[in-house]
């Protein structure tokens, strides 16, 4: 039987998540904070030795994954979108949330990314009706700064776990939100929208 149990800090509460897997069988069981969680019979039953078991704490999307490959079991535990949560990687975010430092950064990021942002698309929209013409390159990169200065003041954790090195899936659907925004930008740059 393997054992392989996560410790982490969520929203400044610890939490554990234990997982008790038989390979031979592939018989599994789940528990959260000391609580079983219900698992869905066909998932012990299925011939498949890969699964992944879907849950939620205190709102925040968790997974177990148990990967089978070259003969091997390997265990994962997903936390918005974020692979394998340590203990490390909670006291590593822990500590960037309350440094000094990283909120300065996060801050002059904000700052920079919107004056550059704002203007770059100003000094676009000017060139545009004063000379005839505007740089292409900024109507799609403006925007997509600008953009992502507002979630960075808006969710100002996801600034420092992406600091640390941990982009969350909402990170990502705001990065690909900010492109398609520089895109339809750009669009209208270029059909006179402005």
């Amino acid at each position: 039987m393997t054992d392989k149990r996560w410790e982490f800090e969520l929203d400044e509460v610890r939490h554990t998540v234990e997982l008790e897997h038989t390979p031979f069988s592939n018989k599994h069981s789940i528990r959260v904070d000391g609580g079983l969680l219900s698992l869905l019979p066909e998932s012990q039953l299925s011939k498949e030795r890969s699964s992944k078991h879907a849950f939620r704490i205190n709102g925040h999307a968790c997974e177990v994954v148990i990967n089978y490959k070259d003969r091997k079991f390997t265990y994962d535990l997903m936390l918005d979108g974020i692979s394998n949560i340590p203990e490390k990687y909670s006291l590593e975010l822990k500590e960037a949330q309350s440094s000094e430092e990283v909120k300065g950064n996060r801050w002059a990021v904000i700052g920079i990314f919107l004056v550059v942002g704002i203007g770059g698309n100003w000094v676009n929209w000017y060139l545009a009706h004063t000379q005839g013409y505007y740089i292409g390159e900024l109507t799609v990169i403006t925007p997509a700064l600008a953009f992502i200065a507002f979630y960075f003041m808006l969710f100002p954790k996801d600034f420092v776990a992406q600091y640390t090195g941990k982009f969350s899936f909402r990170m990502w659907v705001a990065i690909l939100l900010a492109f398609l925004i520089g895109f339809a930008n750009s669009y209208a740059f270029k059909h006179g929208l402005y």
